[in-house]
């Protein structure tokens, strides 16, 4: 079983060391902790059959939410697990009238191919957008039919 669970302070040493060894850079404890007591912010872990397993950041202000970070453990991906965590993220933004979803991806990132079979479409680029100098792809995913 997969769900999502509010991240706690205490959750925070697991985020912090999972985003530096999946996504790279790292955010300090401080803003991890922003995040978890901002009214605009989604700090959530994943849970697969009750241990930890990722995370993801939003920033939700309806009825739009950019996913900052999605991140699930290394020796947990290509199961099927990211992909539920967005179906349970649209699920909870479309009870809190979220339309829209939108994120930045590394233009030459498998993820890019992850978030197309989960419906985002690319919609822009940003040129240079990471320090490396790779470009950004701006991709957006409709969410529900919230009239």
């Amino acid at each position: 079983m997969i769900l999502l669970r509010e991240a706690t302070e205490a959750d925070l040493s697991y985020i912090i060391n999972l985003h530096e060894n999946t996504i790279g850079s790292a955010w300090s404890r401080c803003d991890y902790l922003e995040a978890i007591e901002a009214a605009n912010k989604r700090l959530y872990v994943v849970l697969v059959e009750s241990e930890l397993g990722g995370y993801v950041l939003l920033s939700v202000l309806a009825p739009e939410t950019d996913i900052i970070n999605i991140s699930i453990d290394s020796g947990k991906q290509s199961k099927g697990i990211g992909r539920r965590v967005l179906e349970l993220v649209k699920e909870i933004l479309y009870s809190e009238k979220v339309t829209e979803m939108f994120l930045e991806v590394r233009q030459n990132s498998r993820a890019v191919n992850f978030y197309e079979k989960n419906g985002f479409k690319v919609t822009g680029s940003r040129k240079s957008y990471y320090p490396d100098g790779e470009n950004a792809l701006l991709m957006k995913c409709s969410i529900g039919n919230n009239e």
